[in-house]
């Protein structure tokens, strides 16, 4: 485990990295780094609750898309309405 002058020295180390690291880093307090995670295995429990996020994830995004859809066809009927369609 770290302590804390190490976590520290990696922060400053991370705000050298491109713009893309740093906000990965920012955002979700990870370190785009290989061999970090390595060795830590899912449980049982972990995957049943992963399962029931996607099926929750996987819903919402059903509805989003179906509501792009419309929105599409709405805007579509609008510009076509103003001269503007295709």
């Amino acid at each position: 485990m770290r302590g804390p002058g190490e976590r520290v020295r990696h922060i400053l180390e991370a705000r050298k990295r491109t713009p893309q690291a740093r906000a990965v880093h920012i955002t979700f307090g990870l370190a785009p780094t290989p061999g970090r995670y390595v060795g830590v295995g899912a449980t049982e429990e972990e995957g049943a609750l992963f399962q029931d996020k996607m099926g929750c994830l996987t819903t919402a995004l059903r509805k989003q898309l179906d509501e792009s859809e419309r929105l599409d066809e709405t805007i579509r009927e609008v510009l076509g309405a103003m001269g503007y369609g295709a």
